[in-house]
């Protein structure tokens, strides 16, 4: 089916499907079966426009194998039993060279809330084998868990910009707004063309997130080895950012995180699985990522709401600066906290600002006890939510 549009229409009263066949899309960690109230598969080109979608006791839209430029816009999306709109793949074993999977889609312009009320591991958007969608433009929130899920790390491509996410993970915790999984590989041609592991970075820019509720995983909650993500100019209000359980090229730049919690108070964590953390040796030495991993935290602002709050939570060793650069990147951050008091915690080994800056870490990011007004806060978001449009 190629060039179809529905638009202007209401689909109402679908019958729960929560209890049909179903099962693990892949490596993540949500089970779900591949049914809709729309379906599409084996489409290019099919446009849902100005839609409503309410009072459905299944899926709203399922977008499953072989789809290109499939689009979801100016709809709304209530009181739904499980999902707005899922995206699910298929490879052959890990193989997705194949490419029959949703690629391109675009999700822009929606309306979500009031969703999951049948099942609670429910997202806005829901992606598994799927590669390249933009996600856009969109508003949401009431919901009982992420915003938005990557199930995976198949590909990469994503674009996610210009969203207003909050009121998210209302009826559970252990998830950010914006949630993902990267733990089994797989093959594509996205990244450079030929067949790779590799994934083309995911771009998650000019969004405003607001991590209440559980969302205890942050703004941007990068779980079980994921991979290929460069957060950059986001206003994150209550919610920092998660890069811990490996994964690697995970970059957080120019983002303005307010009073953030990622597990508790703090701007990042980035504490890994390893030889002195619960869980064994999974990664690098003493949680800290391995040299060449490229994690990076540069160029943000983050407001920490009392003294000695943690700018950081990670893994390394306060007498050993050049492994930690190695695995981590950190400069140029200017942290606020009251009476410029800031804790840093490496491997359990607690220190203050300066103790660590003596110690060779971190030489070129600041702390400021001057806590900034809530009207010099909004100055650095506006730039942020309206880069590229009128004012």
């Amino acid at each position: 089916m190629r060039d179809v549009t529905l638009y202007g229409i209401e689909f109402t009263a679908s019958r729960p499907t929560f209890m049909e066949p179903r099962t693990n899309p892949s490596g993540g960690d949500w089970a779900l079966e591949r049914d809709g109230a729309v379906r599409l598969e084996g489409t290019e080109h099919v446009t849902i426009s100005h839609c409503l979608f309410q009072r459905l006791d299944s899926n709203a839209v399922s977008i499953n194998g072989y789809n290109r430029r499939a689009t979801v816009t100016h709809s709304e999306f209530v009181w739904l039993g499980q999902n707005a709109i899922t995206s699910w793949g298929f490879t052959d074993d890990t193989d997705g060279t194949g490419g029959e999977q949703p690629r391109l889609s675009q999700v822009t312009s929606n309306l979500c809330h009031e969703i999951g009320h049948k099942q609670k591991q429910s997202s806005f958007y829901f992606q598994a084998l799927s590669a390249q969608a933009t996600i856009a433009d969109n508003i949401v929130y009431n919901i009982p868990r992420a915003a938005l899920n990557f199930n995976d790390g198949f590909g990469g491509g994503a674009e996610v910009r210009h969203n207003l996410l909050f009121n998210t993970c209302r009826e559970s915790g252990d998830h950010g707004a914006f949630n993902s999984w990267d733990r089994l590989p797989y093959f594509t041609k996205i990244a450079n063309g030929s067949p790779s592991t590799a994934a083309a970075l995911n771009q998650m820019h000019h969004n405003m997130i607001v991590a209440n509720y559980a969302a205890d995983g942050g703004c941007f909650d990068n779980d079980d080895g994921s991979a290929y993500y460069s957060m950059h100019h986001n206003f994150c209000i209550y919610g920092g950012h998660k890069q811990n359980f490996d994964g690697h090229d995970k970059h957080s730049a120019y983002n303005v995180y307010v009073y953030p919690q990622v597990y508790g108070v703090k701007c990042i964590d980035e504490e890994m699985e390893g030889e002195d953390t619960p869980g064994g040796s999974t990664s690098g030495p003493n949680g800290l990522p391995p040299p060449g991993y490229g994690e990076s935290y540069m160029n943000n602002i983050c407001i920490l709401p009392a003294a000695g709050d943690p700018y950081m939570v990670s893994g390394g060793i306060l007498s050993d600066p050049k492994g930690f650069n190695a695995g981590l990147q950190v400069s140029n951050n200017t942290i606020y906290a009251p009476n410029a008091d800031v804790s840093i915690t490496l491997s359990g080994d607690k220190v203050d600002f300066s103790g660590f800056q003596s110690r060779g870490f971190d030489p070129t990011s600041r702390v400021s006890g001057t806590m900034p007004s809530n009207d010099q806060i909004i100055a650095w978001g506006k730039p942020l939510l309206y880069e590229g449009r009128a004012l």
